[in-house]
């Protein structure tokens, strides 16, 4: 983890950037948060590299124990009852419908402090659009 942070540190620094916050992805994500010692690894090579960063996670779980710490919603993907995500390989767990990711985000809003559209599901365009137009309007 601490690698990979410096990796980006500099190439946010090439830029004239600095890394403000991050987000776990895809396996590490769920994985961190919910094994504490898995957890405060993240955290830890995180922070020895970026400092003194916002992190980005699940609603609840290890990850959540971040000093400075951002709850995820997830307006593309349907969750079951613990607020873990249905895994993309079961019927119904991607919402490709515009509306109907826009109606999650606006439910969202009142649980979360930031919403993902993933880039790679179906209308990915369309759904970010009409979230921005249901959390802005």
């Amino acid at each position: 983890m601490t690698e990979q942070c410096l990796r980006l540190a500099a190439i946010a620094r090439d830029h004239g950037l600095r890394v403000e916050w991050v987000k776990p992805h895809g396996a590490l994500y769920h994985d961190a948060a919910a094994d504490d010692v898995l957890a405060d690894a993240v955290l830890a090579g995180a922070r020895a590299a970026l400092g003194d960063i916002i992190v980005i996670g699940p609603p609840r779980g290890a990850l959540a124990r971040a000093p400075r710490y951002l709850r995820e919603g997830f307006a593309d993907r349907r969750t079951r009852p613990d607020g873990t995500l249905v895994p993309r390989t079961e019927p119904g767990a991607l919402i490709e419908d515009p509306a109907a990711a826009a109606a999650r985000a606006r439910m969202l809003v009142r649980e979360v402090d930031t919403i993902c559209v993933h880039a790679d599901t179906p209308n990915a365009l369309a759904i970010a659009g009409a979230v921005r137009e249901a959390i802005d309007g």
